[in-house]
């Protein structure tokens, strides 16, 4: 068996970002990070900076007026927002392409994310816990990257983990589970590990990596609205989901811990289609959404 470590360093190696997504992340991760610069290596990627310019004049975030300035663009977005954004719409063609098998392809992984996603930010907004609401936009990146490690594997290991894929349909056991089994290490592991080696956020590749653990009382805040943003899409059967039963235990704790009682999950459910609707539209390009 590899060593996820060892796996994680060759994908970094050959599979790397837009050049213009690294200096994103490295602008944003300075604590002087300003929008000048930030809008300036924007600037530089034309169809980014039309992306960028679509999605701040969209629906989803809602400003009254709209604009056609990159550096009014990271203005009103602010730092993380714009570094989630560029982020997801880099990644996302990581997800385009392969075969189907079974269940599985890389565009329903890509569908189910973008649901983890979307509900990851609608809990932060909504939940009882104060410490959650400015983690919005690391939230929803969160959410569209935990299933990163399932991409990075089916294209890295190929027959190996096509094995998991039918070990995980066969047995009726969670992907993770099957993933433990055959390669040692799960899809959260190796995409905590890549995204780690891609100057990620720690706090962001260390929810991603905690998304299937038991001790969730130990996993970190976005680990744990990772995990019920999951629980709460698991039942709309969005794209591919790698978890199809929810523990009823595990999903009482997280209930209690984020707050989420009486009307909140009637209101997160109620809200969420609404919201997925203008992120596929918001997306749309980014894979084969």
């Amino acid at each position: 068996m590899r060593k996820v470590e060892e796996l994680a360093s060759s994908i970094k190696d050959a599979i790397t970002i837009p050049i213009v997504i690294q200096e994103v992340l490295e602008l944003t991760a300075s604590k002087d990070a300003n929008a000048r610069a930030i809008s300036k290596a924007i600037s530089h990627d034309p169809i980014l900076s039309a992306k960028v310019l679509k999605t701040v004049n969209s629906s989803f975030f809602g400003f009254i007026f709209k604009t056609g300035d990159i550096r009014d663009a990271v203005v009103r977005l602010g730092v993380k927002q714009i570094r989630s954004i560029t982020v997801a719409m880099s990644i996302g063609k990581l997800f385009d392409g392969g075969e189907s098998l079974g269940g599985y392809s890389r565009l329903g992984v890509w569908e189910h994310s973008l649901a983890v996603g979307v509900m990851c930010e609608l809990v932060t907004k909504i939940c009882g816990c104060p410490e959650a609401k400015p983690l919005s936009s690391d939230a929803m990146l969160t959410g569209v990257l935990h299933d990163i490690g399932i991409i990075l594997a089916e294209q890295t290991l190929k027959k190996e983990y096509h094995q998991v894929l039918a070990i995980s349909k066969e047995e009726h056991i969670p992907l993770h589970l099957a993933e433990k089994r055959a390669l040692g290490f799960s899809h959260a592991e190796l995409a905590s590990e890549v995204l780690k080696r891609w100057r990620l956020p720690k706090p962001i590749y260390e929810g991603v990596r905690v998304h299937h653990d038991k001790e969730l009382e130990h996993a970190n805040l976005l680990g744990k609205i990772c995990t019920m943003s999951e629980y709460l899409t698991a039942a709309r059967k969005i794209g591919f989901p790698d978890l199809t039963v929810v523990p009823r235990d595990s999903f009482g704790h997280l209930q209690l811990s984020l707050g989420l009682v009486g009307k909140k999950v009637a209101n997160l459910r109620s809200r969420f289609d609404a919201r997925m609707a203008e992120a596929q539209e918001l997306f749309q390009g980014a894979a084969a959404v």
